[in-house]
């Protein structure tokens, strides 16, 4: 594992997050052989050694021009310590671990060192690792995220507050703190939070009250209640729920992220895709449009495809209620897990010399009303997008979403 020994006074790390941006802060030289997965880090504050790790997602050494969201994770009590690795055995390291491709993300972990104290207490541990991670590797500046458990959720709520100017959205998990205290500053944060109902060590009511005061003092917060979950609720936020897609999106979209968080309050949505085949392709020429469209408590698909010489064929149906807008939801996480908005709007992948191209290309129209209006997306890929791996994941969940609407009766 690699070690950096970096050190940082807090002056120094605190002094330009706010104001920093993409265009502020010079781009890291990209190397020639850069290290990836969990990396061990030691930073000096104060005259004191931290060990910290820092997770580099595999695709960060072929993606050299891309900025990368950030993402930090405060760790609960049980993985206090010195040592810098307690704090990636419990939370989200683990489900960083199962299922790499969901988490797209730089992420920082800091450890607080004692049990006794609390995170708004280190703060200049959880800024000074946020900086010199910056600094280090190729960051958007948009898009610093913060998430924690238990005492890290607390942490998450406090420090989220502090630098709501620093961070673009927060996910506490299990936490805890003073409403009073927060809810102000975290009016216009996203934020998905999760308790489980009958913990026992951090009540229910501490994420419910602090929900409830940040929307009361006009912010919409979304909070995931589970059942059975002691005080484990992690595992599910973390492995079960859209969190990792939701988080890839807060930092771009609120609107978004916050339907794909809690679809109650989608009140309409529309997905339309549209592939064109072209004659030298298996099975043929053709074209398949396939509409997906949530609103009035149902949702209405149409699919209208052609392979010449057979006849047009158009088919249609509906799912009422709940069913239809998880259905409809369903598409948005996948699409969003696949990185489809993410992709830049203006799309020239090329293929690798001597690769055919696929024969069909993509087009997809999405919009979305949280509440506020509707948001429109709209992509088109290319013959040869399945080739270049920046959207190769894109294009196969695209076509995943038109199979799924082809299989309906």
């Amino acid at each position: 594992m690699l070690r950096v020994s970096r050190a940082l006074p807090l002056a120094a790390a605190l002094a330009w997050l706010p104001f920093a941006s993409a265009q502020s802060v010079p781009a890291p030289a990209a190397a020639t052989n850069v290290s990836t997965g969990f990396l061990d880090k030691t930073i000096t504050i104060a005259g004191r050694d931290h060990r910290y790790v820092v997770y580099v997602p595999p695709g960060y050494a072929t993606a050299r021009d891309q900025r990368w969201p950030l993402l930090v994770f405060l760790n609960g009590m049980g993985e206090c310590g010195t040592d810098g690795k307690k704090q990636i055995e419990v939370g989200l390291a683990p489900a960083i671990g199962k299922q790499p491709e969901r988490w797209p993300f730089v992420v920082v972990f800091p450890q607080k060192p004692d049990k006794e104290s609390q995170w708004i207490d280190h703060e200049a541990l959880v800024m000074g690792t946020l900086a010199a991670t910056e600094q280090e590797y190729r960051i958007d500046a948009g898009r610093r995220l913060l998430t924690g458990l238990s005492q890290g959720g607390a942490g998450t709520w406090a420090l989220g507050a502090k630098h709501a100017d620093v961070f673009a959205a927060i996910a506490p998990v299990c936490g805890y703190g003073k409403p009073d205290a927060v809810a102000a500053a975290l009016t216009k944060m996203p934020i998905w939070a999760f308790h489980g109902l009958d913990d026992k060590v951090v009540p229910p009511q501490q994420s419910k009250d602090l929900c409830a005061g940040v929307e009361k003092a006009g912010g919409k917060p979304v909070l995931t209640l589970y059942e059975k979950t002691a005080h484990n609720s992690w595992d599910q936020a973390y492995r079960e729920s859209a969190l990792a897609e939701w988080l890839r999106l807060a930092g771009a979209s609120a609107e978004w992220a916050a339907c794909i968080a809690d679809p109650v309050r989608m009140q309409s949505g529309s997905i339309e895709i549209v592939v064109q085949r072209w004659a030298d392709t298996t099975p043929g020429p053709g074209s398949d449009r396939v509409a997906m469209e949530w609103g009035g408590d149902r949702l209405q698909w149409h699919r209208r495809s052609s392979a010449p010489p057979d006849p047009e064929q158009v088919r249609s149906g509906e799912v009422a209620g709940a069913s239809g807008r998880s259905a409809f939801a369903s598409q948005l996480v996948r699409l969003a897990r696949s990185g489809l908005f993410d992709t830049p709007e203006q799309i020239r992948p090329a293929p690798a010399p001597g690769v055919p191209v696929t024969g069909a290309s993509y087009v997809i129209h999405a919009s979305i009303d949280g509440g506020a209006g509707p948001i429109r997306f709209r992509r088109e890929f290319p013959d040869d997008a399945q080739w270049d791996p920046a959207f190769a994941g894109v294009v196969r969940a695209l076509q995943a979403a038109v199979d799924d609407v082809k299989s309906r009766r």
